[in-house]
């Protein structure tokens, strides 16, 4: 599936390409009204309008909150452990860096560049009520 959608700063609007590898990666941080730094090209075709051709999103966040890790401390390094972590951290993709460690064997590991996360209170929530507010914590 691909996705057009409108990108507009304070001197217009264009129209955005978002091909399905893209829009499979980058949909988390594709909502309404969400402030987002897109990289790509301009297609100038037989259109009279130029599009967009997205290649990657990033969302823009606060300042403070780019400058947080979340920490997070899971039970064991198993497969379920890491792949619900993974889809909390995928929902809810962003800039900041996320440090995992492994209650069982005390190893600490940070987590792929792919599995940043947004700082966010329904994330903050979600890894709380799974793994236990003890084990979450932003800083």
């Amino acid at each position: 599936m691909m996705a057009f959608v409108t990108i507009e700063d304070l001197y217009g609007s264009l129209e955005m390409l978002v091909f399905p590898k893209i829009l499979r990666e980058y949909s988390p941080v594709l909502n309404e009204e969400s402030i987002v730094a897109a990289k790509g090209r301009v297609s100038f075709g037989d259109e009279d309008e130029p599009k967009f051709l997205c290649e990657s999103i990033v969302p823009i966040n606060t300042a403070a909150s780019k400058e947080k890790t979340l920490y997070i401390c899971i039970p064991e390094r198993n497969g379920e452990n890491l792949a619900v972590l993974s889809g909390f951290l995928m929902k809810y993709h962003g800039n900041s860096p996320v440090i995992i460690k492994f209650a069982d064997s005390g190893k600490v590991m940070k987590a792929p560049e792919h599995l940043r996360c947004s700082l966010s209170s329904p994330l903050f929530s979600e890894l709380s009520e799974f793994f236990g507010a003890e084990n979450v914590i932003i800083k």
